[in-house]
């Protein structure tokens, strides 16, 4: 959330200057974007590489747990019970 209002009040210089026509406050703002970008993206590469992960993460639990119960339950049945 931090990110997107530092995006805000870039977006707000950046277009005074465009709009000033001010050389130096246009490339302070293009400066100013670069670490601005590259921090964003970083952090939203790693926010979706965590998801991704928990989410492999739960499905190979539930996958485990399901199938160890699957099993125990079918443990008590007859042998021929699949067969039929």
């Amino acid at each position: 959330m931090v990110g997107q209002v530092r995006f805000n009040k870039w977006y707000g210089q950046f277009f005074d200057a465009i709009g000033k026509k001010d050389l130096p406050d246009f490339t302070h703002s293009l400066w100013v974007f670069v670490p601005l970008v590259s921090v964003m993206l970083a952090l939203t590469v790693a926010q979706t590489f965590l998801q991704e992960r928990l989410k492999f993460r739960l499905r190979e639990w539930v996958s485990r747990h399901h199938l160890g119960r699957m099993a125990q339950a079918d443990a008590h049945l007859p042998d021929d019970f699949c067969r039929r």
